[in-house]
């Protein structure tokens, strides 16, 4: 049990941890297709500029969606 403590492993902090972690896999899902759309746009255009452009919309929209 000390040893727990020593790594800040009391059952608060594992509590804690447990319900910041989970989510909506909404949550999870808004990074990765906003680098998917993101690539798209990039092998597309071969702008790094146009990946910016495309892939942020959908990272706010769906992080947005996610919050709701």
């Amino acid at each position: 049990e000390r040893i727990y403590r020593e790594l800040g492993l009391t059952p608060d902090a594992v509590v804690a941890r447990v319900t910041v972690g989970t989510g909506s896999p909404l949550d999870a899902l808004a990074p990765l297709a906003a680098a998917s759309v993101a690539v798209v746009a990039a092998r597309r255009t071969g702008s790094s500029l146009a990946a910016i452009a495309a892939g942020m919309p959908v990272l706010w929209a769906l992080t947005w969606a996610a919050g709701r």
